[in-house]
């Protein structure tokens, strides 16, 4: 999809510095899904081979017997797929929601949109093939199938994927032959993984016009891997840009098609809007004989999602039920299409925490939209979260992070943040706070030699919003990191409702935010820092925190 400017610095920046906001896990309900059907369309003009048809030998279709009930699974870390709390999500969130596939998506990088140079660098974030390997073996472990989707962006926030375009004949040659390489090598690890399904390049655009490199390359991978091949094009008129779908298996499509001019659409509304889309893919799918993957598919969960799925604002407003009737709206709309067999939904994040019902991006996990999905892939409704309990402390096992100033032994590490940790403007108890300002990208960091955990619950603190700029919810998650100091997945939005003492952070209030260590992927084990971070896009947060300490209950 074609990505905001914010949404292209987040990709960056979380290749940089492994920041990814979570939130936790919300009380769900189920949706069900009514059968009905859209009229197929009738306009299907005989087939137009392309000019270099004869080039490529027709490829001999892979049986897939079923439907592709999938999901995107991502990382923007170079190690997320190996980590332990990957392995989690794959097992306990992923698996479960009814998923039999997921696509893995190895992000290599290239300066500009006219450089020819392109790096898979675990520098800028691009997953190690020892992770690859291991995030497919702990999926075909699950019984899960694997999409192999490599991607190739640019590093300028001005520009997308689409536009990489060279400037001569020579760079358009240098361009090809580095992305071959990068190609084929994936499509060895595909062959010794054991990925069910390829994909030889995610929304080039502008590089579709060369058919003949692309059928070279096609013919390329197919020398290497015997499994079946797709491309995916962007929904912007690329799928029907590709003149080589011959040359695949089938017709894949990153299909964040715009939908309505309203914020607030119907289901119906929404359907009637996907009609003109359902003749053209139809009419597509006929035109090749090969049948559509939505190999990438998806809505934020944020007040117009629909009238631009690739990317809406952070400054609009949450809005979990319009990111729920998109997705609704397009299983009605296409699950009676024999033409279409597979979706795979953008996204799922291997940090188990990431979702939640104060979470406005693409994550589905823990929102009305997974009981959508969870539904058309035949499994009952996710149970709703277990209440936190309300926790007496036990004094005697408490460990202060802050009180009247940071506690023995804890360093602050903070970074891109205005802070004071020494306020007497605005305190809970004592005479002094941390006063903070946090905008994108910000942290308050509070280091400790490796500390166990063993004797604590929850973390526990107060925290006063003064304001936030455009009055929008105040995005702040907790983490820590391990005993290496490698930050740790599981990052929580500290709003989320179970997480607040009176249910709602709100502005101008003092509220006591109680999380349980399990939820913070911290007990029984040992950490080092203790992190408040800031998500990209979010508007300037300012704010005071009190009384930090860890503590156990009562038996």
């Amino acid at each position: 999809m074609k990505p905001s400017s914010l949404s292209q610095l987040f990709v960056i920046f979380v290749s940089i510095c492994l920041l990814v906001s979570a939130c936790g896990n919300p009380a769900l309900t189920a949706i069900a899904i009514p059968a009905e059907a859209v009229p197929a369309a009738t306009d299907t003009p005989s087939p137009v081979p392309s000019a270099m048809a004869t080039v490529t030998p027709a490829p001999v279709p892979v049986p897939m017997s079923d439907f592709m009930k999938g999901v995107g699974y991502y990382t923007f870390s170079s190690v997320g797929y190996g980590r332990p709390e990957s392995d989690y999500t794959l097992t306990n969130l992923v698996k479960p929601m009814g998923a039999t596939w997921i696509s893995i998506t190895p992000i290599c990088y290239q300066d500009t949109i006219n450089s020819t140079e392109i790096r898979c660098d675990d520098k800028d974030g691009t997953p190690t093939d020892e992770s690859i390997r291991h995030v497919i073996a702990t999926a075909k472990s699950l019984g899960l199938r694997v999409m192999f989707k490599p991607h190739v962006d640019n590093l300028d926030p001005n520009h997308w994927r689409g536009e990489i375009s060279m400037n001569s004949a020579k760079d358009w040659e240098i361009w090809f032959t580095n992305y071959s390489q990068i190609i084929t090598r994936y499509a060895a690890i595909a062959v010794e993984t054991g990925a069910d399904y390829f994909v030889v390049g995610t929304e080039l655009n502008a590089t579709q016009s060369h058919e003949t490199e692309w059928r070279s390359l096609i013919s390329e991978v197919r020398a290497i891997y015997a499994g079946p091949l797709t491309y995916a094009s962007n929904h912007d008129g690329g799928e029907i840009g590709v003149n080589w779908w011959d040359a695949l298996d089938a017709i894949g499509v990153d299909a964040y098609y715009p939908l309505t001019n309203r914020k607030d659409p119907s289901v119906a509304q929404l359907k009637t809007a996907w009609k003109p889309y359902v003749s053209l893919l139809e009419t597509l799918s006929k035109k090749w004989d090969r049948p559509v993957i939505f190999t990438e598919v998806g809505y934020q969960s944020t007040d117009g999602a629909n009238q631009t799925p690739w990317g809406v604002s952070y400054d609009s407003n949450i809005d979990m039920q319009e990111q729920a009737d998109c997705i609704q709206a397009l299983i009605e709309t296409f699950s009676p299409k024999e033409w279409w067999i597979g979706v795979f939904w953008y996204s799922w994040m291997v940090e188990p925490k990431d979702g939640g019902p104060v979470n406005q991006d693409f994550v589905i996990n823990g929102k009305p939209a997974e009981n959508i999905v969870r539904a058309f892939y035949g499994v009952s409704p996710r149970l709703a979260s277990t209440p936190i309990p309300n926790w007496t402390v036990d004094e005697n096992k408490t460990l202060p992070v802050y009180s009247d100033g940071l506690a023995k032994d804890w360093e602050d590490w903070s970074w891109a943040t205005s802070l004071d940790l020494a306020s007497t403007e605005n305190s809970f108890t004592g005479s002094q706070s941390i006063k903070a300002s946090f905008s994108s990208w910000s942290a308050i960091a509070f280091y400790h030699l490796p500390l166990d955990t063993s004797p604590y619950d929850f973390l526990e603190f107060y925290i006063y919003i003064v304001d936030v700029q455009n009055g929008k919810y105040p995005h702040i998650t907790a983490s820590f990191n391990d005993e290496n100091e490698t930050p740790m997945f599981y990052r929580p939005d500290i709003s989320t409702p179970e997480y607040v003492q009176d249910g709602q952070l709100t502005m101008s209030a003092w509220h006591r935010i109680r999380i349980p260590l399990a939820e913070l992927g911290a007990r029984n084990i040992k950490v080092t820092m203790l992190t408040f971070g800031h998500e990209s896009g979010d508007s300037q947060v300012n704010f005071y925190l009190d009384d930090i300490r860890l503590a156990g209950a009562q038996p």
